[in-house]
């Protein structure tokens, strides 16, 4: 507990950059030299000095200052951070501890360490305060038409939108480890094909030690890339024992991901009303979709002023005896991500009232929600899952049916077919004009986003 400091989520930056975008605020990046050396030190700490000073090793110095390679030195430069926030006006946020609303200035302020981004009207007068407290350097205003960095991601700010790209590096090494930057592009990310039964062995220890490596890297790139998300879970789950089996997934995975490098994320706000939101949750499973475990898995994106701000896909952990109780779980977890979210928009207070609202594309899940306890056949189902009954009753929440079809969260749980995968991709934020031609389905089946407000209000 003494060592602990927190660092700001994707979905946090997420949320900030959509408001930004939406209300036009002025966006600045900050970066604070020697950070750690701020921060004087809770802890007595001595330290030898250079034997060029006292070569008889006589002498030991009294540490004044955080310094850089102790396990507690990040948690006293964030406290020691915050206190100084405060005093200019800044409120942190419970729900993130690395956000500060600074009232006076009109200003939000998101801390990463020693990198800091200040979104709104006030924003260089912020930075210019901040600068009298600590060794602030000003990077640069990101200005429409401008491309910045924050989190390990590269931000281009256009006039009605943001966008977010990963790095290539990680997926030029990876193809060239495994000798693919030849291989014929694959055009979805998982292989239904790969059959798991048959000549599937251990991975040797050098084979298995770069499976976990490729496996990590692709980790990092998930929250921007909702189209990959399931298959990397599945890789995941062969962490700790890789097999040939999931060798050949992750190769099937690589030359996908050939053939989508320059894929983007994009934060796009298609609603405006300062006293009015709603943050929608489309949830879905694949019940029993594991072969080996007979798991399911819940998928989920949480939507906020229509665009993508979370998406999630996850193993259950409780077998489930039917589809209607896993889609129940999967409900269960998606409230859970929205009631995160919930905290977090309230903290901004930039509106009255925030709408909570969860769409499945089944009948029996959404009838439990509504009812009160369990009946004949879910009587075994776990309590902590039932709390959403209660949320219903209360008005907190709405639960609503939604065709399969138009359920977002339908490539989160799965390996899908080309064509849902693009059915649904650009309404998961992956903008489509960048994508490469791989042999596409015919043109009818293409969605191409409409100015227009969608007739239905539960599908952007």
């Amino acid at each position: 507990d003494n060592i602990y400091a927190s660092t700001p989520g994707l979905t946090t930056l997420k949320v900030l950059l959509t408001q930004a975008v939406q209300r036009q605020w002025p966006i600045l990046l900050g970066d604070v030299s020697t950070a750690f050396l701020h921060a004087p030190m809770t802890t007595t700490y001595y330290v030898r000095p250079p034997k060029e000073y006292y070569p008889d090793d006589s002498v030991v110095w009294k540490l004044k200052k955080a310094l850089y390679g102790l396990k507690d030195s990040p948690r006293v430069w964030q406290d020691y951070l915050a206190n100084e926030l405060e005093k200019l006006g800044g409120r942190r946020f419970k729900s993130d501890g690395n956000v500060y609303y600074f009232e006076k200035y009109e200003t939000y302020l998101l801390v990463y360490v020693d990198d800091l981004m200040a979104l709104g009207n006030k924003a260089d007068t912020l930075l210019q305060e901040i600068q009298k407290v600590v060794s602030l350097k000003i990077l640069q205003k990101l200005d429409v038409g401008t491309t910045g960095e924050f989190l390990g991601r590269k931000l281009r700010r256009e006039h009605n939108r943001m966008i977010l790209t990963n790095k290539h590096d990680y997926i030029d090494e990876l193809l060239e480890y495994y000798g693919l930057t030849t291989a014929k592009i694959a055009t979805t990310p998982y292989s239904n094909t790969n059959d798991t039964t048959l000549d599937d062995e251990p991975l040797g220890k050098e084979e298995a030690r770069h499976y976990r490596s490729a496996v990590g890297k692709l980790v990092w790139l998930i929250p921007l890339r909702p189209d990959t998300t399931y298959s990397t879970k599945e890789l995941t789950r062969q962490f700790s024992s890789p097999t040939t089996s999931g060798l050949r997934q992750l190769k099937h995975l690589l030359r996908y991901y050939k053939g989508t490098k320059d894929y983007e994320f994009c934060l796009e706000p298609r609603e405006c009303n300062n006293k009015y939101t709603e943050v929608l949750g489309y949830v879905d499973s694949d019940w029993a979709g594991c072969t080996t475990t007979r798991r399911s898995t819940s998928g989920g994106t949480i939507m906020f002023l229509g665009t993508n701000i979370l998406h999630y896909s996850r193993t259950q952990a409780t077998i489930a005896t039917s589809s209607g109780e896993a889609e129940l779980y999967a409900i269960g977890t998606g409230t859970s991500e929205l009631l995160a979210l919930y905290n977090f928009i309230g903290e901004l207070r930039l509106y009255r009232r925030i709408v909570l609202r969860i769409l499945t594309d089944s009948t029996t899940a959404k009838s439990i929600t509504t009812r009160f306890g369990g009946g004949k056949r879910s009587k075994h189902i776990q309590l902590k899952y039932l709390f959403i009954q209660d949320l219903v009753r209360e008005g907190a929440l709405q639960v609503q049916k939604v065709c399969t079809t138009k359920n977002l969260a339908d490539v989160l749980t799965k390996g899908v077919s080309q064509e849902t995968l693009l059915r649904h991709l650009e309404h998961l934020g992956v903008t489509k004009n960048y994508l490469p031609p791989l042999s596409p389905p015919p043109t009818s089946q293409l969605v191409t986003r409409s100015t227009q407000p969608s007739p239905n209000p539960h599908y952007p």
